[in-house]
């Protein structure tokens, strides 16, 4: 028996990148999956690749209503929905303060982080017992990304969202967490921020240039594809059962929402 047959996935931002392969990723552990995203054909493509009776819709994250109608279409047609990766995001383009208007802010806000509200409001009277939502953060959301402040302002944003979040999952017996890989990967940065995010991440530690070398592979050679396969491992690690969540004090469902190893929020390393 595979890991998650049985299971419902529904992944936003499934067109292309993390998402893309998350939905592939889920679809091979024998979860039934929902690919979502703003280019409707993006996801139709995906849907296609999986084949079998994975599903394909349409979100506006930044629409409460969408997120609604995303969800109670895979309610339709599915009858329940057990895993949910909001990972659905926008870089944009940007390259310091002084090259991020009002308007680009308003977008990456309304995408990075009114998203992900959005999307927990809307998944979050449904969500199985023993279900797990799951959003897609940035290390741009703890340690600060000059290149781009509107994002990391979202970022850090989403950070306190998922935290404020766990107590409203618990008590329905489900989880949520925060997740995001040690470095970005390379689809959502420059080249020129590269760097600039390198030499910020390693000045704590004095790094030389071969610091800086080793550092550039990692960045270059962490694929979607690698970061789908440890979002699937940190997810089925250490799922807590339902009983741990809806019995007991407070302080005992937060822990079980948490458990070791599966904190709200987990670097990939």
């Amino acid at each position: 028996m595979q890991r998650f047959e049985g299971k419902v996935a529904l992944i936003t931002g499934a067109a292309s990148g993390i998402g893309r392969a998350a939905a592939i990723r889920f679809a091979q552990e024998g979860a039934r999956v929902f690919c979502a995203d703003l280019i409707l054909v993006g996801a139709q493509a995906v849907t296609a690749e999986i084949g079998g009776n994975a599903g394909a819709v349409q979100v506006d994250v930044a629409s409460y209503a969408s997120n609604q109608a995303m969800v109670a279409h895979v309610m339709e047609h599915a009858g329940q929905l057990d895993i949910a990766f909001l990972n659905a995001g926008l870089y944009g383009a940007a390259d310091g303060l002084d090259t991020v208007d009002e308007a680009l802010f308003d977008t990456l806000i309304a995408v990075n982080l009114k998203g992900p509200f959005n999307g927990i409001k809307a998944v979050q009277p449904v969500i199985a017992q023993g279900g797990a939502v799951i959003v897609t953060a940035s290390a741009a959301g703890v340690i600060g990304h000059p290149a781009n402040p509107a994002y990391s302002a979202a970022k850090h944003g989403v950070v306190g969202l998922v935290k404020s979040c766990v107590d409203a999952f618990a008590a329905r017996g489900a989880r949520i967490n925060a997740e995001w890989a040690e470095v970005p990967t390379p689809e959502a940065i420059r080249a020129q921020d590269r760097e600039r995010l390198l030499e910020t991440i390693l000045a704590p530690v004095e790094a030389d240039e071969s610091d800086l070398e080793i550092a550039r592979t990692l960045l270059e050679q962490r694929s979607a594809e690698d970061l789908a396969a440890a979002l699937v491992r940190a997810h089925r690690a250490a799922l807590p059962q339902p009983e741990e969540l809806l019995s007991g004090s407070d302080d005992g469902r937060k822990q079980a929402a948490h458990r070791p190893g599966f904190d709200d929020v987990v670097w990939f390393r």
